[in-house]
């Protein structure tokens, strides 16, 4: 985790979560890359995240152009989980019980 400031971390929180729909800007190719393939937040102990919870920590707020961005991406993100299970399940099917 990149150190900041506890006080400007939580004013930067503040300022990220209250930013209005037009205000932040995303491109949707990115925020399709992020929920195809995933997204990493910090590995080890972080101290924005125990400090304001995942979703709006610093990790968090550095890939997302706002919380409604990453709540999106959320959303997305269980699209993609869920069209992925159907692509396995079709092929599944279409192997027939030769391979169980």
């Amino acid at each position: 985790m990149n150190f900041i400031d506890r006080r400007e971390d939580e004013e930067q929180a503040t300022r990220w979560i209250n930013l209005s729909h037009g205000e932040a800007r995303q491109s949707w190719a990115e925020l399709a890359t992020y929920a195809v393939f995933g997204i990493d937040t910090c590995p080890d102990h972080c101290d924005s995240r125990d400090r304001l919870g995942e979703e709006s920590c610093f990790c968090i707020r550095a890939r997302f152009a706002s919380s409604e961005h990453y709540f999106l991406y959320l959303e997305l993100r269980k699209i993609a989980k869920e069209l992925t299970a159907f692509a396995l399940l079709s092929e599944f099917i279409k192997l027939g019980d030769k391979n169980v």
